[in-house]
């Protein structure tokens, strides 16, 4: 049983658990998403970090650590007892790493006319202060564009796109569709957090 908020695209972090759920039913596993209730008895709970504690009573848990623990809710620390797992190792080193692939392929250079930039605040809402550069920009957000491929679409006419948040998977979309990415207060060539561990998914999904 995976814990889980309802579907939305806009989040790589939800995105991971529902295609961890569907990785896990392609192994053969029978594998369900529940955003609450009492897991049965002889089920594994796999909660994001998100979550605090075993609300589910699960008599196994496993935790899926997506970002800081802590950053976005959920515990500072986890019961000796869980088995933990993390998305990347700068989340919580020494633990094994499942980086589930959330990035759909359509997210690549089309080599289309590009003008303008873009820009996202995210998680960095509150912690930035707006630079000129973003102002009159379009800005990207939790509503729109209103699905993958026309957010994939919108980076593909983009010359440059400006994020507030430094721990997103839309700087390595925008990179992958060919953006000029500025992450401020600074740019980056790019974020191994969401590529080099994809590399080795088929076998940390086997220690998973």
């Amino acid at each position: 049983i995976i814990m889980a908020p309802p579907y939305r695209h806009n989040s790589a972090g939800v995105r991971a658990l529902y295609e961890l759920r569907r990785h896990l039913e392609e192994r053969g596993y029978e594998a369900k998403v529940f955003q609450g209730g009492t897991a049965p008895a002889d089920a594994i709970v796999v909660y994001p970090e998100t979550v605090p504690g075993n609300p589910m009573n699960g008599g196994t848990v496993a935790r899926y650590v997506l970002n800081y623990p802590g950053l976005l809710g959920g515990d500072k620390e986890y019961d000796p007892k869980e088995t933990i797992f993390t998305f990347s190792p700068v989340y919580y080193p020494g633990a094994p790493v499942l980086t589930v692939p959330t990035i759909e392929d359509f997210f690549r250079d089309e080599g289309l006319p590009r003008h303008g930039g873009c820009f996202w605040v995210g998680k960095g809402e509150g912690r930035v202060e707006e630079i000129p550069e973003t102002k009159g920009l379009v800005e990207i957000t939790y509503d729109w564009p209103a699905d993958r491929k026309e957010l994939a679409r919108l980076l593909n006419e983009t010359e440059v796109f400006y994020s507030y948040d430094s721990n997103t998977a839309l700087n390595k979309e925008a990179e992958l569709c060919g953006c000029r990415v500025v992450v401020i207060p600074g740019e980056i060539q790019g974020n191994d957090v969401y590529v080099e561990p994809i590399k080795h998914f088929a076998t940390q999904l086997d220690e998973f």
